[in-house]
């Protein structure tokens, strides 16, 4: 949180310059997830809010982990695979798409 890399929902609106129901509707449908501090606040990572992320791409395999907690989904994005040789996120921004999205299915069957 103090570094920048989870951010509030109206900071997270704010930076996509989008609503609150928009927020609302992309958690409905999985597109985005939070991660709830101690305090009891949702926090959004701030990487659906950065342009150098394909905001698609990243929506695509939140759904595919659609059933996990966010923390799960956070690591997963954040964490090095042997499979990819880097973050997945890492692997978005190259554009290796449908490789992120065979890793997340594994991820989310474990």
């Amino acid at each position: 949180i103090d570094s920048g890399e989870l951010v509030t929902r109206a900071m997270l609106v704010t930076r996509l310059g989008r609503s609150h129901r928009w927020v609302n509707n992309a958690l409905k449908a999985g597109r985005i997830f939070s991660l709830q501090a101690p305090s009891g606040v949702d926090y959004f990572p701030s990487f659906f809010a950065d342009s150098t992320y394909d905001r698609r791409a990243i929506g695509r395999v939140s759904k595919v982990l659609a059933l996990l907690p966010g923390p799960s989904k956070y690591f997963f994005l954040t964490t090095k695979s042997l499979m990819l040789g880097m973050t997945p996120l890492e692997a978005l921004v190259e554009g290796r798409v449908k490789d992120v999205l065979v890793c997340a299915s594994g991820f989310a069957v474990r």
